[in-house]
């Protein structure tokens, strides 16, 4: 089953792709794209599109800052970002990751992001470059 994570990266993935080669011929590929677009607008279910998928229950990830990764909350996501609530939050204008790891699969996920505009403890982040996926370490390591 997809996930929020996987939903974003995925989307992320192909949104990126297009953007450098042009939108898919791929009937299945068009409509995975339009489809995930569609989940991060809030738009499902018979619901109208909001713009944004508001989060009942946040999703930890943890965010670089002055050095380090903490762990902050997204709120709710879009198609171009997510809001972010943490403690000690990157300033409007700085570029930073979002960091989500699965523990029942071992598979981290990176996102690069800048920090559009900041609220009291929340931050609008965008995302700005090709998402990465680092899979299991037990998947990559050699086998003696």
């Amino acid at each position: 089953m997809l996930n929020l994570i996987d939903a974003l990266y995925e989307y992320q993935t192909l949104h990126i792709r297009y953007r450098s080669e042009g939108m898919p011929t791929d009937q299945d590929e068009a409509a995975e794209f339009e489809g995930l677009a569609r989940i991060l607008k809030g738009q499902f279910a018979g619901r109208q599109a909001r713009g944004n998928l508001r989060l009942t229950k946040p999703i930890s990830v943890d965010y670089a800052h002055q050095g380090q990764f903490r762990r902050g909350r997204i709120r709710n996501v879009t198609t171009g970002g997510v809001a972010l609530q943490g403690k000690a939050l990157p300033r409007p204008g700085d570029p930073t990751f979002l960091r989500s790891y699965d523990p029942h699969t071992g598979v981290e996920t990176l996102f690069p992001v800048r920090t559009i505009w900041k609220r009291g403890d929340v931050v609008g982040v965008a995302f700005d470059g090709d998402p990465i996926r680092q899979p299991p370490m037990w998947r990559t390591q050699a086998v003696a």
